[in-house]
């Protein structure tokens, strides 16, 4: 685990899973490496090897091919994704994005790759991997088809982007309801554990994901429900501006936030939020989060645009 990114490994006695791939493929050997040898000492030498990508995005689906064609268990192993994900991979769009990315910083895509999962799969399918069992669930409002892990034994969930710190992405204003509803049915099944892939206050010191990953599930479902009872309570007494923006075309991508965040349609968004009591400042004191980071502000402003379309039935 690191400040941006983690990855779930699942050993059973005759099977192993593994959680995305990542989007580097030495980072990817690297992890391969020391999983391996943790498998000796346990005396463990899976006879069936998955590889699930929840969803497309780059830092969880780029790696595929160093495990299938390089990977101590390369001839065993199935990739596999949601149908949406597959598709999205297959598609001319994936290719634009790796050029796109590549082309902006070499370095650090340099051994990124497209490899396509070979399986659909779907929420609800599961695996026997030999003393412990799992089953895909659907984790949709980061993405439509995005899939996670759940162990039933241990009561463990593996959210991918599903959960976050400090709050989850939105796909798109769209997505509210969605996320919303992913984060209410987990908060309702009294998890043990809870694995996401970025959390960054982790990275300060041990892992916990049965005290950090648990908080960190009722922390996204506060921050969403705080946005959520705002309107319905008739916004807190408040009188704010109408919205009257552009599409908001520039929340669409990091690279559309980072060319556009000082522009004048996001500081007419930024300043429609604060005369509302909404701008990320103003919620981030009330509920505890660190929302400085351009990154996360992208993601509160989806968020506070969700919640406001949802409310006025747009």
């Amino acid at each position: 685990y690191d400040a941006f990114w983690s990855q779930l490994w699942i050993a059973g006695r005759e099977a192993l899973f593994i959680l995305d791939s990542g989007w580097d493929e030495e980072l990817a050997a690297q992890a391969w490496t020391w999983v391996k040898a943790q498998l000796a000492e346990r005396h463990l030498e899976p006879q069936r090897v998955y590889l699930l990508n929840s969803h497309p995005d780059w830092d969880h689906a780029w790696a595929n091919r160093a495990f299938k064609l390089y990977s101590p268990w390369a001839e065993r192993l199935q990739v596999g994704a949601s149908p949406s994900t597959r598709e999205y991979l297959l598609s001319p769009r994936a290719k634009l994005e790796l050029a796109q990315r590549r082309g902006a910083d070499p370095l650090y895509f340099k051994n990124s790759h497209i490899y396509v999962p070979e399986y659909s799969w779907e929420a609800g399918q599961g695996w026997d991997l030999g003393g412990v069992s799992l089953e895909l669930v659907a984790l949709p409002g980061h993405y439509a088809g995005q899939l996670g892990i759940y162990i039933p034994q241990s009561q463990a969930l593996g959210a991918a982007d599903g959960v976050e710190d400090p709050l989850p992405f939105l796909e798109s204003p769209a997505a509210w309801a969605q996320q919303l509803a992913t984060l209410k049915v987990w908060q309702g099944r009294n998890l043990r554990s809870l694995y996401p892939a970025h959390a960054q206050s982790w990275s300060l010191g041990p892992f916990d994901p049965q005290a950090g990953g648990v908080r960190l599930l009722a922390a996204n479902l506060r921050y969403f429900e705080y946005l959520e009872n705002y309107w319905l309570a008739g916004a807190g007494g408040r009188r704010g501006a109408e919205w009257s923006g552009s599409k908001l075309r520039f929340l669409e991508s990091d690279e559309a936030w980072e060319r556009e965040r000082q522009g004048e349609e996001a500081k007419a968004l930024e300043a429609w939020e604060a005369s509302w009591g909404l701008n990320w400042e103003r919620v981030g004191e009330s509920l505890g989060l660190d929302l400085s980071a351009p990154f996360y502000q992208r993601a509160h402003h989806l968020a506070v645009q969700g919640s406001w379309r949802r409310r006025r039935g747009i």
